[in-house]
């Protein structure tokens, strides 16, 4: 895809395997392409953020493994609050939005009892539980507020099985601001944790940002040397031009953001500015409650199973048979499927 002065040039992908059959092309998929084009780097890897570059694949599928990584990685929230005390100025229904909104790590999320539809009843025995009282004293220092934290939300263990754990549920970030109380208000409640997906609510998503973009193809038609070679890297705002034996070349392709001042701002026919269709570099940004490799691992996992429901229900179709599989199993994490993150980590 070229980006020119007027706009995009050839920005479409062909979607029929038909497409080019007047020119004898042939341009429907081949699994042994696909394998052989398919290409996954890991650029930088934290907990909290990921860097990942594929190429090879259609932006359908780049948007689909996008769109399921925001809205059905499951995570743990606070779902349910029974709330006793509240004489803060904040209205109950905003606090127990706000408590739903703090991110909450667990140590095994798969152990937990996922969220249900309104009206069903709900064992609270062993769930995640935790506790949040904090008065606001008297005598506290007159016209100034008492913040309360996320770091006051203490967990309480309902099973010996939560009591022996080493690393105990908590908000991932122990500075979320909740609430403000003035002398004598009070908020006194009980929180429970249950799993649920983005498409359920947003509280839910596991990620703060999933994104991906283009990248890009950065070409310096004709050489520039001398001033001209200068003018060229003082011109671009990201650095991707760079001196090298007296001339200009291009250094950093990755940086480039396509703001277009390379090809509007200097003669035409010097830079070409494009975007190469098949290759997406992603950005995953994760709220806390899960490493953001273990995200894109997971969400990978689920886009494999929907394919093997849809392979199943094509099955039947044309056998007549019975479908085996449900779209809930999609939801599932397959067993296997998360000891490769740790090596994902280490690259």
């Amino acid at each position: 895809m070229i980006l020119t002065r007027e706009g995009p040039q050839n920005p479409s992908v062909p979607g029929s395997a038909t497409a080019y059959a007047m020119s004898g092309f042939e341009n429907s998929f081949d699994m042994h392409d696909f394998k052989k084009n398919l290409k996954v780097k890991v650029m930088s890897c934290t907990d909290e953020l990921l860097r990942v570059d594929v190429s090879g694949i259609d932006a359908s599928i780049a948007n689909s493994l996008r769109r399921v990584m925001i809205a059905e990685v499951p995570t743990v929230a606070i779902d349910k609050v029974h709330l006793w005390q509240n004489t803060g100025v904040i209205q109950d229904e905003i606090l127990c939005h706000r408590l739903g909104l703090v991110p909450i790590w667990v140590p095994d999320i798969d152990s937990i009892e996922p969220a249900k539809e309104e009206g069903d009843d709900f064992d609270v025995s062993g769930a995640i539980k935790f506790k949040l009282h904090v008065k606001c004293p008297s005598n506290h220092p007159k016209g100034q507020s008492l913040h309360v934290y996320s770091k006051d939300l203490k967990f309480e263990p309902q099973t010996k099985a939560q009591q022996e754990m080493v690393n105990q549920p908590r908000p991932v970030n122990p500075d979320i601001l909740i609430a403000k109380l003035r002398p004598n208000q009070e908020i006194e409640c009980e929180l429970y944790c249950l799993k649920g997906t983005g498409r359920i609510h947003a509280k839910w998503s596991p990620v703060c940002t999933a994104s991906y973009r283009l990248m890009p193809s950065v070409t310096i038609l004709q050489k520039q040397s001398g001033k001209a070679g200068k003018e060229l890297v003082e011109l671009c705002p990201k650095k991707v031009f760079d001196i090298e034996d007296g001339a200009a070349i291009v250094a950093r392709p990755r940086d480039c953001t396509a703001c277009r001042r390379c090809i509007e701002e200097i003669p035409e026919g010097i830079v070409e500015l494009a975007k190469v269709k098949d290759h997406f570099i992603y950005t995953i940004e994760s709220t806390g409650c899960l490493p953001a490799a273990e995200i894109f691992a997971r969400g990978l996992g689920i886009m494999k199973a929907k394919c093997e429901i849809s392979r199943k229900h094509l099955h039947a179709f044309t056998t007549g048979e019975e479908p085996e599989a449900s779209e809930e199993e999609a939801m599932d994490t397959p067993a296997g499927e998360w000891e490769k993150v740790d090596e994902m980590k280490d690259e």
